[in-house]
């Protein structure tokens, strides 16, 4: 910026201190009565953890809040994760070629879907996968819990892209939870396979960017 433009703009500069965070970039900027929004994403391959952009004046304001663009994965091939009703049953998750487990056995039509997917994208190939894990247990009608869990993984450049929703969650108490519908994401650069023999199940966990672990699913053996 020359010196006249401080008569229009500013300045702003967002320094990244959390490592999932690098590599992003401001791709929009907006303000209403009370709040600067400055929406920020992710791009490939980039490193960058300081990042600066030129503002009007007029979009200025006393509060800031960055708005985070999350990445969706690539699910062309299926109906969109939003569209999706709690209704939304087995059967029809097996049509539509998800990776279907129910009480944590696979019942879908390729038992092998999710492992082939992990052995092609260690490999570098690109793909993508949804996961549908339905979870009806009853015991009695105080002990129940009723779960359709939806995951869409795609794994794109070196990164796996994990976008997760419950459909439908029952069980008591669920109404102390907040939020409990929300959509999570989660950007990760390997897939790991937990064998527990005692319990006799196979857990995937995404190693995520910033460190953490995200649970994709558990399956019996």
């Amino acid at each position: 910026m020359t010196e006249s433009d401080f008569q229009d703009y500013f300045m702003l500069i967002l320094a990244v201190e959390n490592a999932s965070m690098v590599g992003i970039n401001i791709t929009n900027i907006t303000s209403d009565d009370n709040t600067m929004y400055v929406e920020v994403e992710k791009q490939n391959n980039e490193t960058n953890t300081v990042i600066s952009s030129k503002v009007r004046k007029d979009l200025e304001r006393k509060n800031i809040e960055i708005v985070v663009k999350k990445y969706n994965p690539n699910t062309s091939n299926y109906v969109s994760m939003e569209e999706l009703k709690e209704t939304y049953n087995k059967e029809e998750a097996k049509s539509d070629g998800c990776f279907v487990i129910e009480n944590g056995k696979i019942i879908s039509n390729n038992g092998n879907e999710l492992d082939s997917f992990i052995d092609k994208t260690q490999k570098g190939y690109q793909g993508t996968i949804r996961i549908v894990y339905y979870n009806n247990n009853k015991q009695s009608e105080n002990m129940y819990y009723n779960q359709v869990l939806v995951t869409d993984i795609e794994y794109k450049g070196d990164k796996y892209y994990y976008k997760s929703k419950n459909l439908l969650i029952d069980f008591p108490g669920v109404e102390t939870y907040e939020n409990i519908n929300d959509i999570s994401y989660l950007e990760g650069t390997s897939i790991e396979k937990i064998e527990d023999n005692a319990n006799n199940t196979i857990s995937y966990k995404l190693n995520s960017v910033g460190g953490q672990q995200g649970a994709i699913c558990t399956i019996l053996k």
